[in-house]
């Protein structure tokens, strides 16, 4: 004998016979397996081709769904660190899906995981952030002079006021910065820099008049950034690295800690 479409619900099933013949009973139990939820794609980073840079932020685009063998809807929710999300939750039909938007704040070049979860003992699915390309860093002027316009000089003591970008291409940059040459003193000393140059102003006070160099060290597997501080002469332009500078068309502005107008 074949029982065919049988709904998955617990249940008997009994057969009764002729002739005075006692019923057989057989029972038959179903349990519904949990849904399971999915999320794709789910793999992220600054360079994928759903995820976009608005300042220090990056908007990522995911669809959260429900498998179509799952059995019944599923309410959602989604968490995750640095993270905000548009929907935060929602309900799922078997075979379903919705978009998610995903915004994360992430400075430092995080690793962050993405969890949506599920009612009804839901498989739950997870989106991985990863930020992991190394850092780069670099100045405005790569070369001092006391001639240069972001330096003036007090006694023949010269202080100037450098400015520091990280890569458009890279997450924040924590730097410090430090100098061969005695008695000089920054100011701040350390910080983070972003990729728009927002918090990379440091003020360099006590340069003397002889060569020397000042070195910014950042995190992330940032390169070093070597600036060289060279007394006596100015040319209009100098190379440095993957940088040329005109320091004839550059300015810097007033509110720079520690910098002054230089009098014409």
């Amino acid at each position: 004998m074949t029982i065919s479409s049988i709904s998955c619900q617990n249940g008997t099933f009994t057969f009764s016979g002729s002739g005075g013949a006692s019923p057989v009973t057989t029972t038959w139990s179903c349990t519904l397996p949990p849904p399971t939820l999915t999320v794709s794609p789910n793999n992220l980073s600054p360079t994928s081709q759903t995820c976009s840079q608005s300042g220090q932020e990056y908007i990522c685009q995911v669809s959260v769904g429900e498998t179509p063998d799952s059995q019944g809807t599923v309410n959602w929710s989604v968490s995750g660190s640095l993270s905000s999300f548009s929907p935060s939750s929602g309900t799922l039909s078997p075979g379903g899906s919705t978009l998610v938007t995903i915004t994360i704040f992430d400075p430092f070049c995080s690793n962050i995981t993405e969890t949506f979860s599920g009612s009804g003992g839901a498989f739950s699915a997870s989106a991985y952030w990863s930020c992991s390309s190394p850092s780069e860093m670099y100045v405005f002027y790569p070369t001092l002079y006391p001639t240069s316009n972001a330096c003036q000089s007090t006694g023949g003591i010269y202080t100037c006021v450098e400015q520091l970008y990280a890569s458009p291409c890279n997450c924040s940059v924590q730097w410090s910065v430090s100098s061969n040459l005695n008695g000089v003193t920054f100011n701040p000393s350390s910080g983070t820099v972003y990729p728009n140059g927002t918090g990379g102003y440091v003020t360099i006070a006590g340069l003397p008049c002889q060569n020397g160099t000042i070195t910014f060290t950042g995190s992330g597997g940032a390169q070093p950034v070597v600036v060289q501080w060279l007394c006596g002469s100015g040319p209009n332009s100098k190379p440095h690295g993957r940088m040329h500078v005109k320091q004839a068309a550059l300015s810097l502005p007033l509110d720079a800690p520690g910098y002054h107008r230089r009098r014409p």
